[in-house]
């Protein structure tokens, strides 16, 4: 098992707007959510990491826009973005008894996500059922399952902005396909594209054309993808749970199960859209801003390949079995948001501070830097 699997995607993935650092063990989690049901699997990973999924996916809609004004035609800008969704206090826990899970039980009922408090870790139980006895479970092992400490999670993203005629500003997010250095397996693996149209419509409305404001429309769009390949959990890092005499018992008792674990491979998808009312007023070196926004976005973890996990054999003796493809998680969130903000522009260069408010979901801060020909 390579120790540090989510340590690195936590690393890299900030430089796409996608995680934070983490000392999480990869151990710990693979070795409890990929067990006899890749249902009870599926709905703890939902469960425990579907917070951070929303706040990663919120992030790629945040900081589109620093003024209602579009740019001059052919006017532009580069503009470096970084952001923090805040998750609300209903995401940092859940409930398991909600989850009607078979084969995952916990010391308590009340467990954190990934979003919880800091070292307020979940003790997990993983269970097998016993041959020939339907219904009957047996205890294998214990893990603990930790949180990362954090209310919510950050995002980094450039932006190249374009002032056409007619009043429109197009925006554009983008990195390559990239391949990143990773520690023990293949290289990480990365591209990110956005982009995003915004248009002046007070310019065609009689009489609020002429007041002092700035009055557009706004509507983008964002995809991004990380995959990387293994192995990440092969059988000794269940054996870790056992005591050296039963170790010894499984691997004589594996026989013919066979499986290359060097093929598993994390992928992470997110797609998100946002459509938005915007409206400014510029002031000699300041802009104040706000807007009225709809935004929608769908992330997807998937873990591909044989994963080894325990049963018991026809004697009640532990054995290794594999679990091909176990888990395909998709979460998705719709919210509405106010935002609003100030920008200061100072020559050839911008600063810009501001937040988005939503009621039901997850609120954020987003700053900016700046650099080009502006209104």
């Amino acid at each position: 098992m390579k120790k540090t699997f989510i340590k690195r995607v936590f690393f890299v993935l900030p430089l796409i707007s996608f995680f934070a650092i983490s000392s999480l063990n990869a151990q710990d989690e693979l070795s409890v959510f990929i067990n006899s049901s890749k249902e009870d699997g599926n709905k703890i990973i939902k469960a425990y990491a579907g917070p951070m999924m929303e706040a990663i996916g919120n992030n790629f809609n945040n900081g589109w826009y620093t003024t209602a004004d579009p740019l001059k035609k052919w006017r532009f800008d580069f503009r470096l973005v970084a952001s923090y969704s805040v998750a609300p206090d209903k995401y940092k826990t859940f409930n398991i008894k909600d989850l009607d899970l078979t084969y995952l039980t916990s010391d308590k009922d009340e467990l954190p996500t990934i979003l919880g408090v800091e070292d307020d870790a979940a003790t997990f139980s993983i269970k097998t059922a016993i041959p020939n006895s339907p219904g009957e479970l047996q205890y294998l092992y214990s893990r603990k399952v930790p949180t990362l400490g954090i209310n919510g999670f950050p995002g980094f993203t450039p932006q190249i902005n374009l002032g056409l005629p007619k009043g429109t500003e197009i925006m554009l997010r983008a990195l390559p396909p990239l391949k990143l250095p990773a520690v023990d397996t293949e290289p990480i693996k990365t591209k990110i594209f956005g982009i995003g149209i915004k248009h002046d419509i007070k310019q065609w409305i009689p009489v609020i054309k002429h007041l002092p404001f700035s009055l557009s429309v706004m509507g983008t769009y964002s995809s991004a993808n990380l995959s990387m390949d293994g192995p990440f959990l092969d059988e000794n890092d269940l054996l870790v749970n056992f005591s050296n005499t039963v170790q010894q018992q499984i691997l004589e008792n594996q026989g013919t199960v066979i499986a290359n674990y060097d093929e598993q491979n994390f992928e992470f998808d997110v797609n998100s859209w946002n459509l938005s009312v915007l409206v400014s007023k510029k002031l000699p070196v300041i802009t104040f801003f706000g807007g009225l926004g709809l935004t929608h976005s769908s992330t997807t973890l998937t873990l591909a390949g044989d994963y080894p996990y325990i049963i018991l054999d026809q004697g009640l003796n532990k054995m290794i079995n594999n679990s091909a493809d176990p888990i395909n998680v998709k979460v998705e969130k719709t919210q509405f948001g106010l935002s609003g903000g100030f920008r200061l522009k100072l020559g050839f260069m911008s600063l810009t501070a501001s937040g988005t408010y939503s009621p039901d979901g997850f609120s954020s801060v987003t700053a900016a830097l700046g650099f080009g020909f502006f209104n």
